[in-house]
Formats: structure tokens, sequence, C-alpha cells
């Protein structure tokens, strides 16, 4: 987490009227990086097109490693889906 907020840092002088700024982007830091990836990462539609990315990766690498020519475009979604994959 420090690296990732040292990453992230604000430029903020310490004033006291500042503070509530910075605990505003500190909050907001450590709950969209953490609370609502975690949280999204398990809701129905992440998974829905989760999976949807990976029959279509699934079926793209069987046609790849059956057929002896490959179409141009399928070559192409083939990298796109392998770079994006996560």
């Amino acid at each position: 987490m420090t690296k990732l907020s040292r990453k992230t840092r604000d430029n903020f002088v310490i004033f006291r009227r500042c503070l509530p700024v910075r605990w505003y982007f500190a909050y907001d830091f450590v709950v969209g990086e953490y609370v609502r990836r975690r949280r999204d990462m398990w809701s129905w539609e992440k998974i829905k097109i989760h999976r949807q990315f990976f029959h279509e990766y699934k079926r793209l690498w069987v046609l790849n490693l059956t057929s002896y020519m490959l179409s141009a475009q399928d070559k192409d979604d083939i990298e796109v889906l392998s770079s994006t994959a996560d």
C-alpha cells in the first residue's frame, strides 16, 4: 500500500485548512484501490464479462491450434485478447 500511495501522492502543502482535503484524498484512495476493486470483482456482471472473454479466447486459441491457415482478423483478436487478459 505504501508503494501505491507514494505513486499517487498529492502535492498539498500541510496547513490546517488543507487537512480535510488530505483526509478525503486518503479515504478516496483506499476505497478506490482496495474496497471498490474487490467488491466489483465479485459482481455478477463482472463475472459474466470475464467468462465470455475467456470463452472467446479459448475458441480462438483452439482454432489457432487446429487450423493451418488462420485469418488475419483471428490473429489480431488473439493478440488483443491475450494482451488484455487479467
